[in-house]
């Protein structure tokens, strides 16, 4: 294997857009005749929130790569430059974020969500790979990563 991929994690906000942009385009095709124009830009706005995702391409030679994806495939590459790690940390972790003054306040005012996150680390540095609410999953991946790059994985509060 000379390259693993990592899949980031998309926010939720944008799922539920994304879907109810694509309701709103239903409604508008079934009960409204409004201009092509409108529903095409509607149903791509749709498309483009659900079908998107970025990856993180990490090769044996460390010429990492950024792709950007629709609905698997890769519309868009770009060089992701980071750190070669001194060690790779697989640990439990816990994200939140408030939306009290943002522009999706009403679908709720914070939230908080528990990972299982793929840190690495140089020095006082250090950069999250991968995020995963699996804990089999992210530690296979962290098993795997410390093959190819040849660097200790170390685990914490497992």
């Amino acid at each position: 294997m000379s390259s693993i991929i990592f899949k980031q994690t998309k926010p939720l906000t944008v799922v539920i857009l994304g879907y109810f942009l694509l309701f709103i385009f239903l409604l508008f095709v079934v009960f409204h005749k409004p201009p092509l124009s409108q529903l095409l830009i509607l149903f791509l706005l749709a498309f483009v929130l659900i079908g998107y995702s970025i990856r993180f391409e990490i090769e044996s030679n460390y010429l990492n790569t950024k792709l950007f994806s629709l609905f698997g495939f890769v519309i868009f590459k770009q060089k992701l430059i980071i750190i070669f790690p001194e060690y790779i940390v697989l640990m439990p972790s816990t994200f939140s974020s408030s939306s009290d003054w943002g522009s999706v306040a009403a679908l709720g005012k914070g939230k908080s969500n528990s990972f299982y996150v793929i840190r690495l680390f140089k020095g006082r540095d250090n950069f999250i790979l991968y995020k995963s609410a699996s804990l089999s999953i992210a530690k296979q991946k962290a098993e795997a990563l410390s093959t190819l790059i040849g660097v200790p994985l170390k685990t914490r509060n497992i």
